[in-house]
């Protein structure tokens, strides 16, 4: 279990299945694509879009 510091004043939670395999910045592009913030592409490992 994660515990945040004592300082810490707001907890946002995400109420989706997460993989938390991926990096941070994938867990916030999650999030962000969510929110329609930002538009997902995957990207094969020639940097080619495989999708969107």
């Amino acid at each position: 279990m994660m515990r945040p510091d004592a300082k810490v004043e707001k907890v946002y939670l995400y109420p989706k299945q997460v993989d938390f395999r991926k990096s941070i910045d994938g867990l916030l592009l999650a999030r962000l694509v969510d929110a329609g913030v930002a538009n997902a592409a995957i990207q094969d490992f020639d940097g080619h879009v495989v999708s969107s």
